[in-house]
């Protein structure tokens, strides 16, 4: 039985087999060692999901196409949560003392009490990363910031576009 309920070495998004490389990066802070198997599966078994600027949109694990394009909002869950996660939490360090945040929290709690369970009571996968997991993980974040790097500029407000295909197409 594979962890976190994989199929064909990563999670699956939908019904039709797609999945979003980004969601194995986001589990890197929850499920490290289980993360790191679904990155490395997803480039073993679907080579075509990685090119210029990192790990493409998404695969279907039905026929092992991919499609073309990069989009940034998984892009920068990719980046973020690789930063975060060989960073010793980073990035939620730096907003656990955001006093809006602490607010908002306190808020969440008031109105959603029952309805949302504190994910910190979960049981969570605690195995560190090794020192060449984060090097593998550096070098994936080293292309996907090329994604940023290359394509925005002072003419588009530093700002990428949503949707870019692996030809070059901005859409």
């Amino acid at each position: 039985h594979a962890p976190l309920g994989m199929s064909h070495g990563a999670w699956i998004m939908n019904e039709d087999g797609a999945i979003a490389p980004y969601a194995s990066f986001l589990a890197l802070d929850v499920a490290p060692a289980a993360a790191m198997q679904n990155i490395n599966n997803l480039t073993a078994n679907y080579a075509a999901i990685t090119g210029a600027y990192g790990f493409l949109d998404s695969v279907n694990t039905n026929n092992g196409d991919v499609a073309q394009a990069y989009l940034s909002m998984a892009q920068s869950n990719i980046l973020i949560s690789i930063a975060n996660a060989v960073e010793n939490g980073c990035i939620q360090n730096y907003f656990i003392g955001s006093a809006p945040l602490i607010v908002s929290k306190g808020s969440l709690d008031d109105n959603f009490s029952g309805i949302i369970t504190d994910p910190t009571s979960a049981q969570l996968d605690t195995t560190a990363l090794t020192a060449d997991q984060k090097t593998v993980l550096r070098a994936i974040a080293q292309n996907t910031w090329s994604y940023f790097s290359s394509i925005t500029n002072a003419g588009t407000n530093w700002l990428p576009p949503n949707r870019l295909s692996s030809g070059g197409t901005v859409s």
